[in-house]
């Protein structure tokens, strides 16, 4: 296992410090997705020794909802890694949960079709790095909130708008991901500018081309 991870401008993190910084935000982002773990919290000092093939967070929502978080400590994850991961998660019953989330350093295109084709349309990947601080801490983050069907139907109502008539929010911003709102997704926002009492701001989720 690489005892190093690059965070980019030259700056290296022990795997040690970034699996730990991670599960901590897996933690915060289970609970602000509305989970509650179902399972112990893994303690810092054990994380180097957990099962790759083992989840670290079992969660579920009041409505019955369950979600599997794994967090993977090789450099990069393979096919031969993923099916192995794969078949122990139809052990641990990860395949009848709502969500399956993985967590790796770095992942090949191949690996990853694997995981969507073993869990379609309930599959994330979230890289090491981009978990080491959680973003809804940042002094930018103002609350993102996705509406519900009948909030979205009284919105388009009221102000007579068309999806395409919103502002977009790509589903790859670390927000959404880190919420895990869906395509198409409404998401409710306060901007504030200066001198400006605050307003309300709609955008909705979408598959932005780069």
């Amino acid at each position: 296992m690489n005892t190093t991870v690059n965070l980019g401008m030259d700056v290296e993190m022990s795997a040690a410090a970034c699996r730990a910084a991670a599960y901590k935000t897996l933690c915060e982002l289970s609970v602000d997705r509305g989970y509650t773990t179902e399972m112990p919290l893994v303690a810092d000092r054990d994380l180097e020794a957990h099962v790759e093939t083992t989840p670290v967070i079992v969660a579920a929502t009041a409505e019955g909802l369950r979600v599997c978080v794994y967090l993977l400590g090789y450099k990069k994850v393979n096919v031969g890694v993923v099916r192995t991961v794969v078949a122990a998660a139809a052990e641990a019953e990860a395949e009848a949960a709502a969500v399956v989330i993985f967590v790796c350093v770095g992942i090949t295109p191949s690996a990853t079709q694997e995981l969507y084709a073993a869990f379609p349309g309930r599959m994330e990947v979230f890289k090491t790095r981009e978990l080491i601080r959680n973003v809804t801490h940042s002094r930018r983050y103002t609350p993102h909130v996705a509406l519900d069907a009948t909030e979205t139907s009284n919105l388009k109502r009221s102000r007579n708008l068309k999806d395409e008539d919103l502002p977009l929010i790509s589903a790859r911003d670390a927000v959404v991901r880190y919420f895990g709102f869906p395509d198409k997704a409404v998401i409710h926002t306060v901007r504030h500018w200066k001198g400006l009492p605050p307003m309300d701001y709609y955008r909705i989720v979408a598959r932005i081309q780069d």
